[in-house]
């Protein structure tokens, strides 16, 4: 086995560092620092963008409602099917949320999760919220 000196290890560790330094920089997200909720980012355009995704969430979920309408009077209705609707709606409305959110210029994915968190006691946002979760309860639970 090699003798391995002091002034190794040390340019071993140091490399060791410098590689955890750039890759904690090259992971970091700095959209979440752009957040400007006096500018730009403002509670009432949040409520606009969040107003649009909730139409296109009601949307979904009514199209995956009547499928359930339509199996049930086909009698092809199955607790499987309906698990297996509820992953696809939950699909679709990622899919659909990403679409809005890239509509809007400059807004991703975590800017908008901290605006939203930013506005988290809006009474509108928190309406709108309890909606959608009454909705998904009334389509996959109580159908």
């Amino acid at each position: 086995m090699e003798n391995i000196s002091a002034k190794q290890i040390g340019v071993a560790t140091l490399g060791l560092v410098t590689a955890g330094v750039a890759l904690y920089y090259l992971s970091k997200d700095d959209s979440v620092s752009d957040l400007d909720p006096k500018g730009k980012h403002t509670e009432e355009k949040l409520i606009k963008i969040l107003e649009e995704l909730f139409l296109e969430q009601t949307c979904i979920y009514c199209r995956n409602y009547n499928l359930i309408l339509k199996m049930k009077e086909a009698k092809t209705f199955t607790a499987d099917l309906l698990s297996q609707l509820e992953v696809q709606v939950k699909r679709e409305i990622e899919q659909k949320q990403a679409q809005v959110l890239k509509s809007h210029e400059g807004l991703t994915e975590s800017l908008f999760e901290a605006w939203v968190a930013h506005y988290k006691n809006n009474s509108k946002l928190k309406e709108q919220a309890e909606a959608l979760s009454k909705l998904h309860e009334d389509v996959f639970t109580r159908q």
